[in-house]
């Protein structure tokens, strides 16, 4: 075949403009630090980076889950262990008044009023938000879950539970149920403040004695509520602890499959320029008419 002027022009040319897309590549790749680009760089491994990219994104939601439901969960163990407080504070009262023999009216009127007192502040808790949101209403966290009327409580939530997922596949509910803890009926505990201090006002020692066995009964309570809460909190802590393991390691993955090798990208670089350089200066050799050739 007969090598023509034209011939080794446009071979030049296609030299120059290959050499400035390699050269382009790797300025590319030194500039952004990754060498996957577009999926025509590596199908396979952009593939396998999208990958691990929506695992990253998953690892990070359920992260954000656990770190919004831990604060809701300490609230719930606060309030539980002052709840224990306020029943022993209770039980004093009732072994004092109960066993002493030199409890006059005015002492047990002061009780009286004590007790009161515990009880508006076991509402107060029962009424404890965090958030905006009322922890002890179940799923109608914008409802104020319990009311005081004419010296009764009443529940105005549910008993639904609220569940997040920390990982996949896996649930954990963050809500006490107020029912569960704070109990409305005739054997609660606001019926049980009741009765406290309709024994003390009649002098009924009959009835502290069985206030006591009631006390007893709700701070079982309470501890088995506060075991199902703590189990809940450890969970979440090792899950948490475990995803941020598990975003470590991704993203290693991720930045090895799709990360360039900067010093092989630089050393490239400069390889390329000069094989851009040389191909410029050969392209202008090739195409640069001179007069013998235009004369022929």
């Amino acid at each position: 075949m007969r090598i023509t002027h034209q011939i080794i022009t446009t071979q030049a040319i296609l030299d120059m403009e290959r050499s400035l897309r390699h050269l382009e590549k790797t300025r590319s790749e030194v500039a952004s630090g990754r060498r996957l680009s577009r999926p025509s760089d590596d199908p396979i491994d952009v593939s396998r980076a999208l990958g691990f990219r929506n695992e990253i994104a998953g690892i990070r939601q359920h992260r954000r889950n656990i770190d919004n439901a831990l604060p809701r969960l300490n609230q719930t163990e606060s309030v539980l262990d002052s709840m224990n407080e306020i029943l022993l504070q209770l039980k004093q009262h009732a072994l004092q008044l109960g066993t002493q023999s030199t409890v006059n009216d005015r002492d047990r009127e002061n009780a009286v009023e004590q007790i009161q007192q515990l009880k508006e502040q076991t509402i107060q808790f029962a009424n404890t938000k965090i958030g905006g949101q009322f922890i002890f209403a179940g799923s109608n966290t914008r409802t104020r879950p319990f009311e005081e009327v004419d010296d009764q409580v009443y529940y105005r939530g549910n008993n639904a539970e609220i569940s997040v997922e920390i990982e996949p596949q896996s649930t954990v509910p963050i809500n006490i149920p107020g029912l569960d803890a704070f109990d409305t009926s005739e054997s609660g505990v606001f019926h049980m403040m009741n009765d406290f201090k309709t024994a003390l006002m009649q002098n009924d020692k009959t009835a502290l004695k069985e206030i006591i066995d009631r006390i007893d009964a709700h701070t079982e309570t309470i501890l088995k509520v506060r075991t199902v809460n703590a189990a809940r909190t450890q969970r979440m802590e090792i899950s948490q602890d475990r995803l941020l393991d598990n975003e470590i390691d991704t993203t290693q993955v991720l930045s090895e499959t799709e990360d360039v090798d900067l010093a092989r990208a630089i050393t490239e670089f400069a390889e390329g320029q000069n094989s851009y350089q040389v191909a410029l200066f050969s392209a202008a050799r090739a195409i640069q008419p001179s007069l013998l050739s235009v004369l022929g």
